[in-house]
């Protein structure tokens, strides 16, 4: 007889309804295996082998004779008995466990596909989806169970779809309450499976208490809208107080004899984080019967709270410390809830804070000064600079954390409101501190700087102005890199912002302190624009006109061709904005320094100025750049690729005047017949 596995399969499965014949083949089978040295039975049927027996509805009597043959290998025969509960096949699965298939054993998640085929849950679908849910995503637990851990067979059934109340009977009757984990009642939670939350309240099993009051109470709470303090009191009550305190009163950990909870979490803690005000005052009034929460007033506790926006929780919470002598004053001036508060723009638990601060603490407030600016939260920043003002606050307004940021640098960066900027200025004044307005954070931004990137013209004049009433010379004259100094830099980005008065202040205070400017310079080496090629581009004229005027006064040559990445100049720029006073101002200038602009482009590719004016219908820019080449002996090539395109583009059909400059260009300079003829075709 050939022994295999595939053979004793097969022979099973075509009598599966004939125990006789079954017998006669396997006690042949079986004398044969005897013969092999250190093989077994149950080496020619393994657990998938059975389960598949199983699946093939193969009779109960057979399946009985089989499992006296493999002995005691039976009780390593798990994944059959989970079958069994999932296909409802109690009596067999009752006599797998009385022979020693220990139904609180898991599986590992990856051979689900052996006793149950495909997965039913895909992945999106077993993440729980619901804000209330965040927590389990990350809990370790959660990730074992369902990615990479093993299962107990209530979360099979889960995983697989399968669950329902008699197969759960069953295995509550058979296994432990150890299979009752946290994360299997919050799928039933968050499934709405109440059904099944009943039958396991309602199970009697005194050994079971601690674990049921475990995982309920903590994890229970995570739907707020499903646990009522009626309910919590009926589970108190049917449990017994003693129960509930013993859990309560462990060191944070909520210890069973079983497990811990892994989030280490109070139960007072889910109360607040499902935000069930009823829970939390029940919490509370056992805490003052039963004296066992002396520990509640945490930080944690504190900051779930504020995080949760519970003002009347954590009112509460106060008067319960002050009723039992608790000084939660260093949970409060520690200042970390205070800035979870300012984080969070809670103005009224803010305000609530600080009313017990003023009543039990003194504490310095820069690092909160730092935080109501970062969240832009006017109310919180006036309500502060109210507790300095009446001694509840210390201020030091030089003073810094770890990035560097003070608070008039946090004022400066904010974009949204200058009055923060003011309101440092005045409390400096009146408390007599002198500002450090030099001062730098660790990216080396200063309040001008962050002011001028902003594009705050307020909070630029005023620190202009601060400087020069206390005599401070601001330190533009350091490097922003290698080529140029922070005046330059600040300039660029005045300019980049197209905000001319913040220019004229720079420039007013840079000449008035003989700060000079390299104007000639590229931001990025050749591949931004220079200042009068971003001036030209943004067709402001009149900071085209002052650039040439501080040019004039310090002896500066300005670079009129300098050319950014995409070979566009100041002249280019200004032809195709239109904007005819720029290229008078640059031609002027030109002509005075003696520098001949570039009226044809240097670059094939790129259309050159008169190509631009065409199609830009601009006669008086056409004329202009006639007369300026024929000024200076320049032939105005029109024998460029571009030019054809800059043609039919043209919208100049009926525009005779053009066509007559045109015209005579092209008489008196002997231009090409064909390519101008061309040009008039498309009229």
């Amino acid at each position: 007889m050939i022994l295999s596995n595939v053979v004793l399969y097969e022979n099973i499965v075509k009598n599966k309804d004939d125990i006789k014949k079954v017998k006669t083949f396997c006690e042949e089978f079986n004398l044969e295996v005897s013969k092999k040295k250190g093989k077994k039975f149950s080496d020619y049927l393994e657990e998938e082998y059975f389960i598949d027996l199983i699946n093939e509805n193969v009779s109960y009597d057979i399946l009985e004779y089989l499992i006296d043959l493999i002995g005691e290998d039976i009780k390593n025969y798990l994944m059959p008995l989970f079958r069994c509960v999932e296909c409802k096949h109690f009596k067999l699965a009752n006599l797998l466990i009385e022979k020693n298939v220990d139904i609180n054993e898991k599986i590992d998640i990856e051979i689900i596909q052996y006793i149950h085929g495909e997965e039913s849950y895909s992945e999106e679908e077993i993440l729980f989806k619901e804000k209330d849910f965040d927590d389990y995503l990350k809990d370790k637990e959660y990730n074992d169970i369902y990615y990479h851990g093993l299962i107990n067979i209530i979360e099979f059934l889960i995983r697989i779809k399968s669950l329902d109340k008699e197969k759960l009977t069953f295995i509550l009757e058979k296994g432990s309450i150890k299979l009752i984990t946290s994360t299997v009642l919050i799928t039933f939670i968050y499934d709405k499976k109440f059904k099944f939350l009943d039958l396991i309240l309602n199970y009697r099993n005194n050994l079971t208490n601690d674990i049921i009051l475990n995982q309920f109470l903590i994890n229970g709470y995570k739907n707020k809208n499903k646990l009522s303090s009626k309910q919590i009191n009926e589970v108190i009550y049917k449990y017994g107080i003693e129960e509930i305190t013993n859990i309560i009163s462990k060191k944070g950990n909520y210890i069973t004899k079983y497990k811990k909870n892994s989030k280490n979490e109070y139960p007072i803690v889910a109360a607040i984080k499902t935000e069930n005000l009823d829970i939390f005052k029940l919490f509370l009034d056992y805490a003052r019967r039963y004296k066992i929460m002396t520990r509640l007033c945490t930080n944690k506790v504190i900051t779930n709270c504020i995080e949760k926006g519970q003002k009347n929780m954590l009112t509460l919470l106060i008067k319960y410390a002050e009723e039992n002598g608790i000084n939660i004053g260093n949970c409060i001036s520690n200042q970390h809830s205070l800035i979870t508060a300012i984080h969070h723009n809670n103005f009224k638990i803010f305000r609530l804070l600080m009313s017990y601060v003023e009543e039990h603490n003194k504490l310095t407030g820069t690092f909160l000064l730092l935080s109501a600016f970062e969240k832009s939260s006017i109310r919180i920043v006036k309500l502060l600079i109210h507790y300095a003002k009446n001694g509840i606050i210390n201020f030091y307004m030089n003073e810094n954390d770890s990035k560097g940021d003070f608070p008039l640098l946090m004022a400066a960066k904010n974009k949204k409101n200058s009055q923060f900027f003011q309101l440092v200025i005045e409390y400096a004044n009146e408390h007599g501190e002198l500002l450090k307005i030099n001062k730098c954070d660790n990216k080396r931004y200063f309040p001008l700087r962050a002011a001028v990137e902003n594009n705050n013209e307020t909070i630029v004049k005023i620190i202009i102005d601060y400087a020069n009433e206390h005599n401070i010379l601001l330190d533009l004259n350091k490097k922003y890199n290698d080529e140029v100094n922070f005046a330059s830099y600040l300039i660029y980005k005045a300019i980049e912002n197209n905000n001319t008065n913040i220019f004229r202040l720079l420039l007013e205070y840079v000449h008035d302190h003989g700060i000079l400017l390299n104007i000639n310079f590229n931001i990025k080496k050749g591949k931004d624009k220079s200042l009068l090629q971003l001036a030209s581009y943004n067709n402001n004229e009149l900071i085209v006109l002052l650039l040439i005027i501080y040019a004039k006064e310090y002896g500066i040559l300005l670079d009129v061709n300098l050319s950014e990445m995409y070979f566009k100049y100041p002249l280019l720029t200004a032809i195709s904005n239109n904007s005819v006073n720029i290229v008078k101002l640059l031609m002027e200038y030109s002509e005075e320094k003696g520098i001949l602009l570039d009226v044809n482009s240097r670059k094939e590719h790129i259309d050159s100025p008169l190509s631009y004016a065409v199609k830009n219908n601009n006669e008086t820019i056409v004329r202009l750049l006639i007369q300026y080449a024929q000024k200076n002996n320049i032939y105005l090539n029109l024998q460029r690729p571009n030019w054809e395109r800059s043609l039919k583009t043209a919208k100049i059909k009926k525009n005779e005047t053009l066509i007559e400059l045109l015209n005579k260009y092209d008489i008196e300079h002997k231009l090409d017949k064909n390519i101008f003829l061309q040009f008039l075709n498309y009229f």
